[in-house]
């Protein structure tokens, strides 16, 4: 008899009672699990239930805030509007203020003015059965919004007596995250009222809230039925056994289903035991079996595991069986094994070699380039303030040598020239700095434009049309609009220069909505500028390079170099990015992202028409520490009326007012040696006169300035517009005294 057959014979006196021993235990595992199962899914949609009635009781807990407000109890409805605006900003939110008949009074999603639409029906119903009490509505369309909401409403007292009913309608979609964060990768969640409505799925919720729940479930919800477990078919038609749970504060019903697939898996798993069982008994039958033809495959064997590892790139050594024949192929896979070994390591160590070398030339070109960056920002700074310094020198030298009033008044508005000239330099340059909340201004884009848009076209010749493409409309954005109105033109400028032969530029403003947007941003909302040209384009080794400061391939007259590379750090200070494409001869594409502002506009950007030189009147505590400032800005104030009253520091400021001497307002700098800046002085000051106007300026800080009514002032700045406002704090303050 053949060995085969032996181990025929042997495997299966093994396996047929091991096989009956294993049916029976697949199926008393099977009906254990079951059971165990069910409980634990109708435990884990109570717990679903409970989790739904606490987000309805948080809601619940902000509304009951809400209802102690002083404003309400007043019935000063706008005061409470604002204030509930504050407290829930969320747009997927509204607070809902309702007279005890239905009609809204407040609503924080309509804008001042629209006129309410009355309360739903059904949540109306609702209330009116259980006037004192909270109530969670059905799922219904907002009237405002449009939108698939649910409502949590309270009842509020006022001394004792029903008034009013105060609700918060919420978007179904809301709960789609909740039972996203708990749901598993096949189990389907859903919230469904009382109707038998879905509320909110785990998902497809957008497409499913609203929809009639399956009619299997639909008359589990009818029965008001508080927990049970039932089969069917899900609306996309996938069949399920599905757990549900009646939330008891909302009334919802909360269910969880779950493939039938998927609960049979434990058979499916007892079946796996099964075979492996099977396998492991045959492994025993075939152990057994080799035992009987060892003496005449073994040796072969070793040669097959000896190629096996060999294969691997393990190294091997086959011992000698005493058969010539396989001695030889032994002796053979050995040499093979050490060859192959040696070869290994030697490639290992020349891929390190070329590895670490490309390391190192990667890190010392980056190191090149950044060097390179630098000398060109550092020569560039340095050869245009040499140029300004030099004009001021001159100009100043020959005003001391002269006794002329009109040459003097010349070289006079030559220095303002050249001051103009460098304050445009440093707002250049500030793009590179930190954002500054002296020039920030929350603004719409669109509008902006339009203003700006005679200045871009005075920048063109005839042969180069400029067209715009933008609503009137838009999302606000917080930015410094200068440096906006600068990046325009600096890119404009570009594409200008780019069509020496005439052309066409395209500028458009769009609202977008990135969920991937690109790197180094967040998702959400953005406007989105484009400017495009049709002109002569850029090299791919010209694009690399073309935000870096005073990189130019225009002359030295005709550029600087820092226009690209304005516009790319203003819109990385406001929070966005720029992004650059062109090729030869197809022209450039420049695209700049700015997030959408949070807040309200604060300016639409319109040009403020400059004001009437005035006069000052009162005194001015001036806090400066340098004392060419305060050398030259102190008469001048003078000059215009004021008393002055000088200051070198925080501290010497301090004394001042700890003294007893009397001023009408605060005029400091905010960047101050010692321990206590501008914005800590006048924390200071208030808090010993509260009430006290405060004006700092700034060249450039990277603090934030916390304190309200402050106005700001950007250096360098202009003594009459210090003196405006000046006396227009001064005068504000007397008029609240």
């Amino acid at each position: 008899m053949q060995i085969r057959t032996r181990l025929l014979l042997l495997s299966l006196s093994i396996l047929v009672p091991a096989w009956l021993a294993a049916v029976y235990s697949v199926h008393f595992i099977y009906s254990e699990e079951k059971l165990d199962y069910n409980r634990s899914m109708l435990e884990s949609a109570r717990s679903l239930a409970l989790l739904v009635d606490n987000e309805v009781q948080t809601k619940e807990a902000v509304l009951l805030a809400l209802s102690k407000s002083p404003a309400l109890r007043k019935g000063d409805l706008e005061t409470f509007r604002n204030y509930a605006r504050e407290v829930v900003p969320e747009s997927a939110k509204a607070i809902v203020l309702t007279s005890l008949e239905g009609q809204q009074l407040v609503n924080t999603r309509a804008t001042p003015g629209r006129q309410l639409p009355a309360v739903n029906r059904d949540l109306l119903a609702l209330t009116r059965a259980t006037p004192g009490q909270t109530v969670v509505s059905n799922l219904f369309v907002g009237g405002i919004a449009k939108r698939k909401d649910v409502a949590v409403d309270v009842p509020v007292f006022i001394k004792g007596e029903l008034r009013y009913r105060l609700a918060m309608a919420v978007e179904a979609a809301s709960f789609e995250k909740l039972l996203q964060a708990r749901r598993s990768t096949s189990w389907l969640m859903t919230v469904v009222d009382r109707n038998g409505i879905v509320v909110a799925r785990s998902v497809d919720s957008t497409n499913f809230a609203g929809r009639r729940a399956t009619d299997s479930l639909f008359r589990r919800v009818a029965a008001h039925e508080e927990s049970g477990a039932q089969e069917g078919i899900t609306l996309e038609g996938i069949p399920v056994t599905t757990f549900l749970h009646r939330a008891p504060k909302s009334s919802w019903t909360v269910s969880i289903s779950v493939p039938t697939e998927e609960i049979q898996e434990p058979a499916r798993r007892a079946a796996l035991v099964l075979t492996g069982m099977i396998v492991a008994l045959l492994g025993i039958g075939i152990a057994v079996a080799n035992s009987y033809g060892r003496k005449t495959a073994g040796t072969i064997e070793s040669l097959r595991s000896a190629a096996e590892r060999l294969g691997s790139g393990q190294r091997i050594q086959v011992p000698a069986t005493g058969l010539k024949e396989v001695d030889v192929v032994g002796a053979a896979l050995t040499e093979a094994s050490g060859q192959v070994q040696r070869h290994q390591s030697e490639l290992e160590r020349r891929v390190r070699e070329a590895v670490a070398a490309t390391e190192r030339s990667q890190r010392s070109l980056l190191q090149t380039q950044k060097l390179e960056a630098l000398g060109r920002l550092t020569g560039g700074i340095a050869h245009d303030f040499n140029n300004i310094l030099q004009t001021l020198t001159s100009a100043l030298q020959l005003i001391n040598r002269s006794t002329d009033l009109s040459t003097i008044k010349r070289l006079s508005e030559t220095s303002q020239r050249a001051v103009g000239k460098a304050t445009a330099l440093t707002a250049q340059l500030r793009a590179f700095g930190r954002v500054q909340d002296v020039r920030l201004e929350t603004v719409s884009v669109p509008y902006v434009l339009a203003t700006v848009m005679p200045l871009l076209k005075n920048a063109l010749p005839a042969n180069v049309v400029l067209k715009s493409d933008s609503s009137e409309d838009g999302l606000p954005v917080t930015i410094d609009l200068l440096q906006f109105e600068l990046a325009l033109l600096n890119i404009v400028i570009n594409a200008r220069d780019a069509m020496p032969s005439g052309g066409e530029i395209r500028l458009s403003v769009t609202s977008a909505l990135l969920d991937l947007p690109p790197s180094g941003l967040k998702p959400g909302p953005y406007i989105a500028i484009k400017i495009s040209d049709n002109g002569s384009g850029m090299s791919p080794d010209v694009l690399s390079h073309a935000i870096d400061p005073f990189f130019t391939t225009k002359g030295l007259e005709t550029g600087s170099g820092l226009g690209l590379a304005q516009a790319y750090g203003f819109a990385t200070q406001a929070g966005g990015t720029l992004l650059l494409d062109s090729e030869l001869g197809k022209g450039t594409r420049v695209l700049i992202y700015l997030p959408a502002a949070q807040d309200a506009f604060t300016t639409t950007g319109e040009p403020v028409a400059p004001a009437e030189i005035s006069h000052g009147s009162g005194t001015v505590l001036f806090v400066e520490d340098d004392q060419l400032i305060r050398a030259a800005v102190a008469p001048g104030l003078a000059e215009a009326g004021f008393r002055v009253v000088e200051a070198a520091d925080a501290d010497e400021a301090l004394r001042t007012v700890a003294s007893g001497l009397q001023f009408d307002v605060l005029f400091s700098d905010v960047v101050m040696p010692g321990q206590i800046n501008g914005v800590e002085l006048a924390r200071l000051i208030r808090a010993r006169i509260p009430h006290m106007p405060v004006v700092l300026a700034s060249g450039h800080t990277e603090l934030r300035i916390d304190l309200p009514k402050v106005r700001l002032v950007g250096k360098p700045y202009d003594i009459d517009e210090v003196t405006r406002f000046l006396n227009e704090e001064i005068a504000q303050a007397r008029s609240l005294s």
